[in-house]
């Protein structure tokens, strides 16, 4: 990447007056975990990072104060979340494995040191404007943050900045902008191959460029970023959920295989199951004429009454 992240994580950990005065520590989600406990090995990296901040904040800061740590995403559009393992008290109607909590997880089972209440997960945002979105108006406005420190690859901080200090700096109604100060820290693109670096920093540079030309002028203050999401977002809006819920593959965004598989899909599987939803729609739609045709005629034959009645099992 041309990026010293190592470079860049030594000047943090040893800035003690910067630790002094750190409330937040934003870790970003990036794909589905495989397990539980075992985010994709990128995510791992920012966790670990995170962590060593997080120490570092607590054995040689200026004062008492910890910073917690946020770790973010429920998970992504391109593909369908982890869910809990059978048996597990999720696997009944219970919540998919969040991405934000497997980084938590990973977090905590491999730093016993970081206090497990100083760790919060967010468990709305499907994309990083969202995940920018949750994390100030859930956690940073109401708990009080200013002094925040964002952790992501490298290959996603470009975007993340921008969309970050959009959501972070746009003014709220009430008091014009909260007064955030943001500082990023890019980790090591590890665990993924040269394709698929290539293949997420095409996205996320045409996406960041979309962002500045069009949504920054568009939805400048945080009320109109709400605006955004409930109107024109697959993952928030009544139109884009509700074509998700219909399974017919619509509300999906359609992405390089190479991308897919950076999120942790497996391409074959998530073509397949995306094909089986459509085709089950469609099997569904035409089962359904048939039956209205059916008690149509059936209905014109029968001189009996004019009236038809249609009785179909829940």
């Amino acid at each position: 990447s041309g990026v010293n992240e190592d470079r860049l994580l030594l000047d943090v950990i040893s800035d003690a007056a910067y630790l002094s005065t750190l409330d937040a520590i934003i870790v970003l989600g990036g794909g589905r975990p495989s397990s539980p406990v075992d985010p994709p090995a990128y995510v791992k990296n920012r966790c670990d990072a995170a962590a060593g901040v997080y120490l570092a904040a607590i054995d040689g800061g200026k004062s008492d104060k910890k910073p917690a740590i946020l770790c973010l995403s429920a998970g992504t559009a391109h593909i369908p979340n982890l869910p809990n393992p059978p048996g597990s008290s999720g696997s009944i109607g219970g919540p998919p494995v969040y991405e934000s909590t497997a980084s938590a997880a990973y977090l905590l089972e491999q730093n016993p040191r970081v206090a497990a209440a100083d760790v919060l997960v967010e468990t709305t945002s499907y994309d990083t404007i969202s995940n920018a979105y949750y994390a100030r108006v859930a956690f940073g406005d109401v708990l009080g943050w200013k002094n925040v420190l964002v952790i992501t690859s490298s290959f996603h901080m470009d975007r993340s900045r921008i969309i970050f200090d959009w959501i972070f700096g746009a003014p709220s109604g009430r008091d014009g902008g909260a007064g955030y100060q943001l500082r990023y820290l890019p980790t090591p693109d590890v665990g993924l191959t040269v394709e698929e670096i290539r293949a997420r920093k095409d996205r996320e540079d045409k996406s960041g460029a979309n962002i500045r030309a069009k949504l920054m002028p568009k939805y400048p203050a945080l009320g109109d970023v709400l605006s955004f999401l409930t109107t024109n977002h697959d993952l928030y809006s009544a139109e884009g959920l509700i074509k998700r819920a219909m399974d017919t593959g619509e509300g999906l965004r359609v992405v390089d295989d190479s991308v897919v598989k950076s999120y942790g899909g497996n391409v074959a599987y998530e073509s397949k199951r995306s094909q089986l939803s459509r085709n089950a729609f469609g099997l569904n739609l035409g089962l359904l004429a048939a039956v209205v045709a059916a008690a149509f005629f059936a209905g014109k034959k029968s001189n009996s009454s004019p009236q038809m009645k249609l009785k179909l099992s829940p």
